[in-house]
């Protein structure tokens, strides 16, 4: 088994609740031996999807009913990217800094072992 059952139970919960709530997130979550990550961009509000491995904005004006429409869409999605630019870049910046910091005192032992598995992953 390459997945965490556990993570996957949980993953599906905080799925639920992003879609029963109509919100967007960003969530990582992590046992010993795997991670599991959900990137959620796409609530009603917001013209963002991911489609494979990219990002998408889907934005033509000839898609909404009026200019006012178009404009809310857009305000909404950037600032939902915004907000996760600006929150999420210096989490991670500071996570990066603390195994430099870690690393300078200790070896560490597991460098991206284990693994990790999106919410859509399913290896059984």
């Amino acid at each position: 088994m390459q997945y965490s059952p556990k993570l996957k139970k949980a993953m599906a919960e905080i799925k639920a609740i992003l879609e029963r709530e109509d919100v967007a997130g960003i969530v990582i979550i992590h046992t010993p031996q795997f991670s599991e990550f959900l990137f959620r961009i796409d609530p009603s509000y917001s013209c963002a999807a991911i489609e494979g491995d990219k990002l998408r904005i889907k934005a033509l004006k000839k898609y909404f009913p009026n200019l006012q429409a178009w404009k809310n869409k857009i305000a909404d999605t950037t600032n939902m990217l915004i907000h996760f630019a600006d929150v999420g870049g210096p989490l991670i910046l500071n996570v990066h800094e603390a195994l430099d910091r870690i690393e300078k005192v200790v070896e560490i032992e597991n460098k991206g072992g284990g693994g990790f598995t999106s919410h859509t992953t399913q290896n059984n």
